[in-house]
């Protein structure tokens, strides 16, 4: 997640955070659950069996043995909107769904590489267009029910091939518009097929969480409008504890505005060294705040373990370790990304109302104006008094962490002589004070952002104050959060905005942002094609980056990509934040670097209190 914007996280970006390191180990058996494991405690209600003894357990971690029991706090900004895992969209939601679901695949979060989760091993064909699956040994739902290759079908079949869900969780398989051909072999494999090489495959489809079948079935029937009552099930009226996962934890107790307490998930598939199975921690507190205002002082009060510290904040907090008990770790530059966008819609709403100005629409749309825009964001003193120097510029639309990075792209460079010479070649001229556009048409325009950001407020008010001396009138409108989402998944009635999106390692992974017919193309929402030739060129290189098996290609393919992005600057993109966690040292197993910063406690299932 990121400080600087309220972003917009997908569940399958959080679910790929997870660190583990896969070792063989024998002679280890399943520990007898204690009374607080005991079956049925928590999930569907249904009657569950005892926990499986795992059969050839593996270690799942590479950590210290730590100390079963203990409670870690930490916040949460803003009530969820939901706790149906394909519906979420928004951090609030997404983050505590984290820990409860897992997919065939993950991401580990030191070495970047994919590793077995919830399938133990995959082989692949030789024209790499099957794959075929094995599901570990003993897989239980935290109801205690098996976990089988039906619920792999269930979920791919059944739910994410249900065009009336509407989720982004089926933009990352999707290839040509075809999602993959699930097929059960026997209870513990399932052979999945898809229509060209795919090459981000295993990556991606450990983005998708399996879900419990003998849960959902029953929420497939329509409802009065036609649509699958899944779409209003596990919502904030639910009782958390019918959701059903694999995850380390499960939901025991939401209460709106104060807390969402969840409890270990007797039922978890890894183990110890010990061959025990985890997690260590009998709770998971989120105190739910308004803001990280909110959160600093909790942290500092004492109130919870953890923190995702603002740069702002360093200076603040760095003095005040040893008397706080708690150490700041570095995970350097995140994979995330803060940037200011525009809404380039043309068209019009049901209503027959353009979602944009059409005067507005001809600036937003030349690229030039937006160009101008990032020669008169001040990223150095952005950087110098809002973020402690723990930031540096955006480089391109890639991670600079991230293998896929182009560092040969168009820079931005803080110049307000050049930002003004651009927009006069663009037509635009400054009289006395104010811009105007060729038509004489005054140069103003709302910049949304997010009411819960302190420092994004301060940022947008420097870029604010700098876009006046170009002569343009730029109104700053803060906004909650949850109603940022909205205007852009739902309403489109916006002009600009401050937003945030996570990245992966991955290209193919953020390609609902960039191509132009999936879920999240904030820029150009909802528009059945390419809006522009640029458009359309990013488009053929995302589709032919996914069945580009040769990793020199691809690489070549996504340098093309960044340079289109960084020449038509669609997003006008912040600097990028250190990522720093501020954590007490009672708390053991601790591993934290720029890509687990997207979870925040990627490995909770391995964490302790020491005491």
């Amino acid at each position: 997640m990121m400080n600087t914007s309220g972003n917009i996280v997908r569940w399958q970006r959080l679910l790929a955070g997870i660190v583990v390191a896969i070792l063989p180990l024998t002679g280890c058996s399943e520990p007898t659950p204690t009374p607080s494991e005991s079956p049925g405690a928590y999930g569907s209600g249904t009657t569950a069996t005892a926990p499986t003894a795992l059969k050839n357990p593996k270690v799942e971690t590479d950590g210290e043995i730590g100390k079963f029991g203990g409670t870690l706090s930490y916040t949460l900004t803003g009530d969820p909107k939901t706790f149906n895992p394909l519906i979420a969209k928004e951090t609030s939601s997404t983050e505590p769904l984290s820990y409860v679901y897992d997919g065939l695949t993950e991401t580990n979060g030191i070495t970047y590489k994919v590793q077995p989760a919830l399938a133990e091993k995959w082989d692949v064909s030789k024209d790499g267009k099957t794959y075929t699956f094995t599901l570990r040994e003993g897989l239980q739902w935290s109801d205690g029910q098996p976990l089988t290759a039906d619920d792999v079908v269930f979920t791919f079949n059944t739910i994410l091939a249900n065009m009336k869900i509407p989720t982004s969780a089926r933009d990352p398989i999707t290839i040509d518009g075809q999602l993959p051909k699930v097929e059960k072999i026997d209870d513990r494999h399932v052979k999945i097929s898809v229509i060209k090489p795919f090459a981000p495959f295993i990556r991606s489809v450990g983005g998708m969480g399996i879900l419990p079948k003998h849960v959902l079935e029953k929420t497939l029937e329509p409802d009065s409008q036609g649509n699958p009552k899944f779409n209003q099930y596990w919502g904030l009226d639910s009782d958390v504890k019918t959701i059903v996962g694999t995850g380390p934890f499960v939901f025991d107790t939401y209460v709106p505005g104060q807390r969402i307490v969840m409890k270990r998930n007797p039922y978890y598939w890894r183990v110890n060294k010990e061959g025990k199975r985890l997690p260590y921690l009998d709770t998971l507190i989120m105190q739910i705040v308004k803001d990280t205002d909110s959160e600093l002082l909790r942290f500092r009060g004492k109130e919870i373990d953890l923190l995702q510290i603002r740069p702002l904040d360093y200076p603040l907090l760095k003095p005040q370790e040893q008397s706080g008990n708690f150490t700041i770790i570095k995970g350097g530059p995140t994979f995330g990304m803060g940037f200011v966008q525009f809404n380039l819609r043309t068209d019009k709403n049901p209503k027959g109302q353009y979602y944009v100005d059409p005067i507005k629409q001809k600036w937003f749309n030349d690229k030039r104006f937006r160009q101008a825009v990032y020669y008169a964001l001040d990223q150095e003193t952005i950087i110098k008094n809002f973020q402690s120097g723990q930031a540096e510029p955006q480089l391109s639309v890639e991670s600079k962490v991230s293998p896929f990075f182009n560092a040969h792209v168009a820079k931005y460079s803080y110049d307000l002589k050049k930002a003004a010479q651009v927009l006069q070649d663009a037509g635009f001229k400054k009289v006395g004070d104010v811009l105007q556009d060729s038509s004489g048409h005054p140069v103003e325009f709302i910049l949304n952002s997010s009411s819960e950001g302190s420092v994004t407020l301060r940022i947008a008010n420097v870029l604010i104050a700098d876009l006046k001396k170009l002569g343009m009138k730029v109104t700053l409108q803060p906004l909650q959060f949850n109603i940022l989402v909205k205007r852009i998944d739902e309403t489109n009635d916006w002009e600009s905005m401050i937003m945030g999106f996570t990245r992966g390692v991955e290209p193919n992974e953020i390609s609902n942002l960039w191509e132009s017919t999936k879920s999240q193309h904030m820029f150009r929402m909802g528009q059945k094609k390419a809006g522009s030739d640029w458009e359309a060129e990013i488009d053929k290189i995302f589709q032919q980056g996914r069945v580009t098996l040769d990793e020199k290609k691809r690489k070549a393919l996504y340098d093309r990509y960044q340079e289109i992005a960084m020449d038509q600057v669609p997003l006008v993109l912040l600097p990028n934040s250190l990522a720093l966690l501020a954590i007490r040292n009672d708390v053991g197993n601790v591993r934290f670097n720029s890509f687990a910063y997207q979870g925040m406690i990627f490995n909770a299932w391995d964490m302790y209190k020491k005491s």
